[in-house]
């Protein structure tokens, strides 16, 4: 069990890395694609910064297992957010916007199976 905690809380951190670091800098194509829908520049940075702080507290989960669970919280109410914004929006039946809403679905799953990991090998 502490191998799947570990290999799961590793490629979520990586997901949630590329993700945060572009956002964070403003730039790239999610960055662009966020502000085309009316996100200003600050809530980006914000989100960026918030997926980073899912990356550090996804580490330090590593060695004290409540942080790795806070982190997992932490990315699936991000990747939450995301997976509604694109219903919002409509991406789902767009096939020009299919992949950015399909990707954030893969990382809303990613991070719900790194909970549930971390939840189930917290109490095992």
């Amino acid at each position: 069990m502490q191998f799947a905690a570990v290999v799961c809380s590793v490629i979520l951190a990586l997901t949630a890395l590329a993700y945060g670091l572009p956002e964070l800098q403003t730039r790239g194509l999610v960055t662009k694609f966020l502000l085309s829908r009316g996100l200003s520049a600050n809530v980006v940075r914000g989100l960026g910064l918030a997926n980073l702080v899912g990356v550090v507290g996804l580490m330090v989960g590593l060695f004290w297992l409540p942080a790795g669970i806070a982190a997992a919280v932490l990315l699936v109410l991000l990747f939450g957010w995301a997976v509604s914004f694109h219903f919002m929006y409509g991406d789902f039946g767009n096939p020009d916007n299919r992949n950015w809403a399909l990707s954030t679905l893969a990382g809303l799953g990613l991070s719900l199976l790194t909970l549930t990991v971390l939840v189930v090998y917290q109490f095992w």
